[in-house]
């Protein structure tokens, strides 16, 4: 009982400690959550051969068997802990390159034409988005290389732009409409993914303010 309790106690605080060096974000959508769960599990597994692997060695009688047996175990817990820092580093390095990488777009605006109600219209979004589909004939979703803040800032930036939509301001909430093509961006929100984030407009058609 005794040695399940301190097995139980070494996994949490290991698992607990990749956490916060990982520094990952919970969301079971991401990369790195599975790359924490793989992690976690190899922890565990390794913890518990360990354990039964002591526990076996302090049954046998024969002291020199019993030391030998221990040094081997110690260069093996060794070399697992080595590649464990390892891998952690490793993780760390590509969240940070993925990280940098997403600065480097530059900010421009680019115009994505979509069929919306028997008709082309043109949204308005920042550089480097792609469509990534249509739901309910209201949620136009798009796909961006860029940092979730740096799209909030764009897309702030493109829908206070008299050029591309006129703002409506109704009881506390507000309203871009577009008299090109006659549509209304009704709200957006962005979503932070590992290697792209994601965005997504609310419009409906005509000139709506409610």
């Amino acid at each position: 009982m005794k040695n399940k309790t301190l097995l139980i106690c070494l996994d949490i605080t290991i698992i607990f400690l990749t956490y916060f060096l990982i520094n990952i974000s919970l969301k079971f959508k991401q990369l790195s959550f599975w790359l924490f769960i793989f992690i976690a599990f190899f922890e565990v597994i390794v913890s518990i051969l360990i354990f039964k692997k002591i526990g076996k060695l302090k049954k046998k009688n024969e002291k020199k068997r019993l030391v030998k047996e221990n040094n081997i175990l110690i260069i093996i817990s060794t070399f697992l802990f080595i590649i464990f820092l390892l891998s952690v580093n490793y993780i760390i390095d590509i969240k940070t390159e993925i990280k940098n990488s997403k600065e480097i777009w530059t900010e421009e605006v680019t115009n994505i034409t979509i069929k919306y109600n028997d008709k082309d219209i043109i949204l308005y979004v920042p550089s480097f988005s792609s469509l990534n589909g249509i739901v309910w004939n209201e949620l136009v979703r798009f796909k961006n290389p860029k940092d979730a803040q740096k799209l909030k800032k764009e897309i702030n930036n493109i829908l206070n732009n008299e050029e591309y939509y006129e703002k409506i301001e109704v009881d506390n909430n507000v309203y871009y409409y577009n008299e090109d093509y006659d549509y209304t961006i009704k709200g957006y929100d962005i979503k932070e993914e590992l290697v792209v984030s994601a965005f997504n407009y609310v419009i409906c058609d005509g000139y709506c303010n409610n």
